[in-house]
């Protein structure tokens, strides 16, 4: 997408007005006709960066895929602004989000993989039920051994 696009988009604040009527301002057919261009272009990317985890060699990888680049996706993506109301809808979306993301990491043994010093002192740490738990040191376990390494890395 250019820069002519992300300058339109910045303009459109009355689209984005949470709680706005439909028939309020209704949108032109150009301007519907622009926003599924965004949206086709946008779906299309994603599809092109999950290929390119998929099949790039992981030095590669390594390269594109830092935090530096990701940070602020994941800022834009799980940030509930505080100066506008959160939509039940778009609420729903996040945790679905969230979930699905939660769910890759703890499926597959990917989060015992990625943080294994932590991972062995909470498996041995005793749970009332193994299932629930398990996720949840998971997660404990990403979390530990990720913040060293953003402190390591600034």
């Amino acid at each position: 997408m250019g820069k002519t696009t992300f300058k339109w988009l910045r303009d459109q604040k009355t689209l984005k007005l949470p709680g706005r009527p439909p028939y309020e301002n209704p949108m032109k057919s150009s301007e519907r006709s622009r926003f599924f261009n965004i949206r086709t272009v946008a779906k299309k990317e994603i599809s092109d960066l999950t290929k390119l985890l998929e099949l790039l060699p992981e030095q590669q990888q390594e390269q594109i895929f830092t935090l530096k680049n990701l940070r602020p996706f994941f800022k834009a993506l799980f940030t509930a602004r505080s100066n506008e109301e959160l939509s039940e809808d778009k609420r729903l979306q996040l945790l679905g989000v969230c979930n699905a993301a939660l769910e890759q990491i703890s499926i597959h043994n990917n989060g015992p993989q990625l943080a294994p010093n932590a991972w062995k002192v909470l498996r041995e740490t005793p749970s009332s039920s193994q299932e629930t738990i398990y996720g949840t040191k998971v997660i404990q376990a990403l979390q530990i051994e990720g913040s060293v390494f953003v402190e390591k890395k600034g």
